[in-house]
């Protein structure tokens, strides 16, 4: 998902916009797998649990950020 500065700059959704979709499709819960690039309250406010695991994007992710995915 694009961090509000890309939305500047490329052809993109800004959160919100994947927030306002995600409710009307009935997503539950989004995962993040990166640095923080917006603000999780975009999706707890309207209803969608949010989770942060973190590792170095294009890494492979070290075994406890698998176990913690594998448990949400």
């Amino acid at each position: 998902m694009p961090s509000p500065i890309d939305c500047e700059t490329k052809p993109s959704h800004h959160p919100q916009k994947y927030a306002t979709i995600f409710k009307k499709l009935g997503v539950s819960r989004v995962i993040q797998l990166n640095s923080s690039e917006y603000d999780p309250n975009t999706f707890t406010d309207v209803g969608i649990a949010h989770d942060q695991i973190y590792f170095a994007d294009g890494s492979c992710p070290p075994e406890g950020c698998v176990n913690k995915f594998l448990t949400i």
